[in-house]
Parts: structure tokens; sequence; C-alpha cells
């Protein structure tokens, strides 16, 4: 019976993905002319499977020119030469209120969408403040339109445009938190948390005195770079259509 039970909880455990940054407190330039008092940008890079198989890659002694087009899937999941990318990043209006900017991206519109999403702050001393506004919530329908293949002859990863491609849904909104105090020079760390059917994403941010910037997103690696894997959205997709969240076209 205690097995039983572990194994069911174990089961129901959060999966948690964090991107972390170090960062002068930006409450300084709160009031500046030149600067904007802003967090780094953080991201999490996630992919629609784990599972997925690649059908572009050509097998061992054939050429990337016979590779068979009819092999590509497109209901199949967005392959894994895809990475979407998740994004957190906050303004300071006041001493007692923040704005976030945020943006979720997911195959399924539903995932994607921001209302579905379980959202709250963390400080450094543990406190968790729920938001007093969402605003702007708008989805984006992103077009994913190149595949990747392996390339024998040029021994090099490559791109190749496919139609019609693979689409992927972008929730974007902004969360405003406010609070006596919710931002001053004495604050050392904020994490922007956001929950769904047990996954979880966090941003979280550390303030330092010194002038250090750096920023670890979670989920991309060196190899996703080196290899070409590309991610949504950036430059290799685009925006096919725009709508207010809950006006579905």
């Amino acid at each position: 019976m205690r097995l039983a039970v572990f194994l069911l909880l174990a089961g129901c455990a959060t999966q948690i993905r964090e991107a972390r940054a170090v960062q002068p407190n930006p409450v300084r330039d709160l009031g500046s002319s030149d600067r904007l008092p802003a967090s780094v940008p953080l991201f999490v890079f996630v992919r629609d499977s784990t599972t997925y198989n690649d059908p572009l890659r050509a097998a061992p002694g054939r050429g990337a020119a016979i590779r068979q087009e009819a092999d590509i899937d497109f209901s199949a999941g967005i392959p894994r030469y895809w990475q979407l990318r998740n994004y957190a990043q906050f303004v300071v209006v006041s001493r007692d209120r923040l704005v976030f900017h945020v943006a979720v991206v997911r195959r399924d519109v539903r995932d994607a969408a921001t209302k579905g999403w379980t959202v709250w702050l963390e400080d450094d001393a543990g406190h968790k403040l729920q938001p007093e506004a969402r605003e702007n919530a708008k989805v984006d329908r992103l077009l994913l339109p190149w595949s990747r293949y392996w390339d024998e002859h040029l021994n090099q990863y490559m791109k190749k445009r496919e139609l019609p491609g693979w689409d992927a849904f972008q929730g974007r909104c902004d969360y405003t938190f406010t609070a006596p105090d919710l931002m001053t020079s004495q604050r050392r760390a904020l994490a922007l948390v956001m929950e769904r059917e047990g996954y979880q994403m966090r941003f979280a941010w550390s303030f330092d005195e010194g002038l250090l910037v750096e920023a670890q997103h979670y989920g991309r690696s060196k190899t996703d770079i080196d290899t070409g894997v590309m991610v949504a959205p950036s430059p290799d997709t685009q925006v096919a259509e725009t709508w207010d969240e809950g006006h579905e076209p």
C-alpha cells in the first residue's frame, strides 16, 4: 500500500522549468531619462514532443537529395528541430507596481492562452502575491515553415522550406502586481511563476549590487545552437494572424 501511495504521489509531482538571471536591481533606473527600469528577459525553451521521430535525416548511405517528402507527417506534432520559446520580463512602474510582459508558446492554442495559467509572484522573503490585473491578452498563430535535415555532401544541417509547415500558438499578456514597497533597493530576488496542469515555468531574478548581468535560460543547449535547432518565435517563423484572447477567428 505504501508503495502504491508513493507511486501515485510521484506521478502527480509538478514538472518545473526554471530560467534564472543575476542583474543590478532595476529600481535604480526608476526616473532615469535614458535607461528603462526593466529586468533582463528570460526564456524557457521547450519542445512539442520528446518522442517525435525526425523523418528528414537521411539513412546511412543515402544522400539528402533523395529523401522522401512524403515521409513528413504534418499532423504528428512539431519536430524536435523546433523549440518553442516562452518569455518573461518585468518593468518597474513605481516602487509599489510591477508589470510583467509574458508569452507562452505551445502547439495547442488552449495551452498557449494565458487565461489557462495560474500565475503568482514570489519575493525573497517567501511571500506570494497574486496579480492585480491581466491585460492586453492576445494570441498569435505562428507558421513554422522549415524542416531541417543532414546533408551528407556538405556535412552539415540544412534547412528546407515546407508546405504547409507546422502551426504553433503564442499567448501574450501583461500581468500587473501591486504592493507597498514591492520593489525597493533592498529587494534581493523575485520569481514569476506560471503553472498549468502540473507543469510549472519559473522566471527568477536575483539582484546584485554590482554590475553583473547574467542570464541562464532554460532548455537551449550549445548543441541546439550548433546544429541549427530553430526557435519559435524568431526570424525563422511568421505571424500568420493575431486576435484578442477569447475572440478566436
